[in-house]
């Protein structure tokens, strides 16, 4: 069938493009971007004011909440409908900060071992915002051991070793005493495979990173280890420097808590400064 060409229709669609554009270009602005989030952040006389837990997520996530308001824009023109209601509005804002919000956990709070477990006679404890795990008197395994499970995640770790720095960060496991079952992240002396990945009470060594990867450890120092867990793949990275790239079914089909460990023999010491997750 041949398509007439209407005027009528053709400067209805023009007088829409138009509209459009006017509205992303002012969405775009700053002018409008800060004033929008004035809006949200000061509500007039009478109306409710966002939860005070609420106020600083807005403001962190400006930008994204921006540019949902213009696609809201945009698919309000196209369908020729007035939808911009509080509501719909109300509902993008608090999406986007719900998905962002929860997005990352902070394990270590920086003031106690609330959220954690120690397990063993190996001393635990706070000290200036940072987490100290050292030997006692017995000289044995420790471990602190997280109150939840967690199953597909990246997880990060700031350690620093003091005297000799055998630890670790497991994952995928479970705890009765102070044995421990599952896998683990090697945090260990120079050229000790810190970042690879052995399994206990199990297969024991699955992979170790190559030896020229082993110079990213800087004893003494600042470390920063990221342990990525998801599906049937593991990866592990120091400073930046990825370590090993493990697939593996069995440990793709568990579940458990996250631990950190202090190994036995005695003289062990290490601090951590940072142990945030992000579930996946």
């Amino acid at each position: 069938m041949m398509k007439v060409f209407c005027p009528v229709e053709h400067s209805r669609q023009a007088r829409n493009c138009r509209q459009i554009h006017r509205c992303t270009t002012l969405a775009d602005s700053s002018d409008f971007s800060n004033g929008l989030h004035s809006h949200l952040l000061n509500l007039p006389a009478g109306r409710k004011a966002p939860n005070s837990s609420l106020r600083p997520l807005i403001k962190n996530h400006k930008s994204t909440i921006t540019i949902n308001f213009r696609m809201l824009l945009f698919c309000s023109f196209m369908t020729n409908e007035i939808i911009m209601t509080k509501k719909i509005l109300a509902f993008l804002i608090l999406s986007t900060i719900l998905k962002s919000s929860v997005a990352q956990i902070s394990l270590f709070n920086g003031r106690d071992l609330s959220g954690w477990k120690i397990h063993g006679t190996e001393e635990w404890y706070v000290e200036k915002g940072e987490l100290i795990c050292e030997s006692g008197p017995d000289k044995q395994y420790g471990y602190l051991v997280s109150e939840k499970d967690f199953k597909n995640f990246e997880l990060a770790v700031e350690f620093k070793q003091e005297s000799n720095g055998n630890s670790g960060v497991f994952f995928h496991c479970s705890i009765e005493g102070t044995k421990i079952s599952g896998w683990q992240a090697e945090v260990a002396p120079l050229n000790k495979s810190t970042g690879g990945i052995y399994e206990s009470y199990g297969r024991g060594w699955l992979i170790k990173p190559d030896t020229a990867k082993e110079k990213s450890l800087r004893e003494g120092e600042w470390n920063t280890l990221v342990v990525r867990m998801q599906g049937n793949q593991v990866t592990t990275w120091l400073n930046g420097q990825q370590m090993v790239v493990l697939q593996d079914e069995k440990i793709g089909s568990a579940t458990g808590k996250i631990a950190l460990q202090i190994h036995d023999g005695g003289g062990v010491k290490v601090r951590w400064r940072k142990v945030e997750l992000k579930e996946l």
